[in-house]
């Protein structure tokens, strides 16, 4: 077990921590794990699964209350991310938890960051068509199927309401989970990536799910045009209106959507330069209730969204990275919060 993470070093450790055995035996007895972990802070650890040590981190909310039932989303990080920045990303999460009894799942792909190869199998293809040598024989939706088990026994997660989000690969392999185990999940909300075009081929009767979608028009890494999956490109991916298409076919939606513009609260700064982003939110309305959301950050980059009470942040400058090869980083919306209300106003169906 490894030691737990703090997000910020000022939070202090509640003084107790718990090791559960929830409502006696669990059915299976393989898949229940003595989670220790502390209310209000993030732990660090590893589980064995298919021959493999896999690491992942997991928040676990202050209102946790062992006997009842509490929602999970998992938070899936992006190509050769330090699971840490996925954290600290979407931390605004974190308060939300807390309020609504909701843990917090943070996985971590196979490969290695040192030699830029750690990333998920989407088995899909990863980049050009082929996942990496490391990765490519790695079963990570079963490795996410596996730790829904080890929190629906252990942790008394509620089964209709499981969640995924993910950026960039992480969207990927969103996507890559609502087409495999669809009836596992209630929502999902993929961002800065759209679906390869091996799902576009083969998943068009999947199960339909709610989904909230986040794309930049200036996105240099993943283009709104699609990729073509070349060495170049990398991604084999469609345009975002293919997307689009594809999610209204997949939930049944012929409808126009509802178009709203939201606030435009910060003029964006890149490179120095004043660089303005805003977001157009559309939404499609589905009679059985898998909606569609799709926020079109125009002139935003490979990033998601977010707030800093009103400050432009130039992505070519965060706290001395250069993410300038990522593009515009549109400071209007805090995009964790509204993901974590999309996802936990659904359940199941």
């Amino acid at each position: 077990m490894r030691k737990p993470y703090s997000l910020f070093a000022t939070i202090v450790a509640l003084s107790m921590v718990y090791a559960i055995p929830l409502k006696g035996q669990p059915e299976n007895k393989d898949l229940f794990v003595e989670l220790e972990y502390t209310v209000g802070q993030t732990t660090d650890t590893e589980i064995e699964y298919d021959g493999l040590k896999r690491r992942y981190l997991y928040y676990i909310p202050k209102k946790f209350n062992s006997m009842a039932k509490h929602p999970l989303i998992f938070i899936l990080h992006g190509f050769n991310q330090p699971v840490e920045t996925i954290v600290s990303g979407y931390s605004a999460m974190q308060a939300k938890a807390d309020a609504d009894g909701t843990i917090l799942i943070y996985p971590v792909a196979t490969g290695s960051f040192e030699k830029r190869s750690l990333a998920w199998n989407t088995r899909f293809g990863t980049f050009a068509n082929t996942a990496f040598p490391e990765t490519e024989g790695v079963d990570d939706v079963g490795f996410i199927s596996h730790l829904i088990d080890v929190f629906l026994i252990s942790m008394n997660v509620d089964p209709d309401r499981v969640y995924v989000t993910g950026t960039s690969l992480g969207g990927a392999m969103t996507y890559a989970l609502s087409c495999y185990i669809p009836e596992r999940l209630a929502a999902i909300a993929p961002v800065i990536m759209q679906v390869s075009t091996k799902i576009v081929d083969e998943f068009q009767k999947a199960k339909p799910l709610p989904i909230m979608i986040i794309t930049g028009t200036a996105d240099p890494l993943v283009s709104a045009r699609g990729n073509d999956g070349t060495e170049k490109n990398m991604l084999s991916i469609v345009s975002t209106d293919a997307n689009i298409a594809y999610w209204k076919v997949r939930n049944d939606i012929s409808s126009d959507p509802e178009k709203k513009v939201l606030a435009d609260r910060v003029t964006e700064v890149f490179k120095g330069v004043p660089t303005p982003s805003h977001i157009i939110r559309y939404r499609w309305k589905s009679p059985t209730g898998n909606d569609i959301v799709w926020l079109k950050v125009v002139n935003g980059g490979h990033w998601l969204p977010t707030y800093a009470d009103g400050q432009a942040l130039d992505a070519s400058n965060l706290n001395g990275f250069d993410g300038s090869y990522m593009g515009n980083l549109n400071c209007d919306y805090m995009a964790s919060e509204g993901i974590y209300e999309f996802l936990l106003s659904h359940k199941k169906k």
